[in-house]
């Protein structure tokens, strides 16, 4: 009987050995078909682990990283990404929101900036309720990224176009505004140059009068 016991135990030994060998190939399967990595941190000695094939994807081995979450903040996110990523942390830390969530860019070893989505919940917990390991994944959405920067440019360029022809619709009402007078005063001045004699005052004035006019509003 006791061996019968044993052999059993085994058996569901090796089956849970294999259930758990196909998950852990699923979950891998899922990550590289998502373009995704996985991150697991003990903050209680604040030891940082990432899969291996999301590191080969941003360049690295296992070895070129830092162990813990300071290193790996000091070394590889964009320092301008931290304070709010620190922010969505706490807030997910002290049960404000049930999901963290942030997006930030990290350093790849070609120095190229990859803007990514990272996710991640509290796993464990002490008994006051201080958060003591989280687990995660990493997206990688530098494509879209590239999209919506491309999308607020060309709205930018639209709106100043747009601006500019207005401004251009304006001055040409103002110019043609303007004109309708000017064309008058030339007019005139022509007329007092034609009339009036060479050598008096006013034919001086009318003169000038007329070649102002033109050069200004040719």
């Amino acid at each position: 009987a006791k061996i019968t016991e044993l052999e059993a135990s085994q058996t569901e030994a090796k089956r849970t050995e294999e259930a758990l060998r196909e998950s852990e190939e699923r979950l891998k399967l899922a990550l590289v078909g998502a373009d995704s990595g996985l991150w697991d941190w003990n903050i209680e000695t604040d030891g940082l682990y990432f899969n291996d094939d999301w590191l080969l994807r941003i360049g690295y081995t296992k070895d070129e990283v830092p162990k813990y979450s300071f290193g790996w903040r000091d070394q590889f996110v964009h320092p301008d990404d931290w304070s709010i990523l620190r922010r969505d942390l706490i807030l997910h830390f002290k049960g404000l929101v049930d999901i963290y969530e942030n997006e930030h860019r990290i350093r790849t070893k070609n120095g190229e900036w990859k803007w990514i989505l990272d996710r991640g919940t509290v796993v464990k917990r002490d008994e006051r309720g201080r958060a003591l390991r989280a687990i995660g994944t990493h997206v990688d959405i530098t494509q879209r990224k590239h999209v919506e920067k491309a999308l607020k440019d060309s709205r930018a360029e639209s709106t100043r176009s747009a601006h500019l022809a207005s401004i251009g619709e304006l001055a040409a009402g103002v110019a043609h505004e303007i004109n309708n007078p000017i064309n008058s005063i030339i007019n005139l001045s022509q007329i007092l140059v034609n009339e009036c004699d060479a050598y008096r005052m006013k034919h001086d004035i009318a003169q000038r009068v007329e070649t102002e006019s033109t050069a200004a509003f040719p």
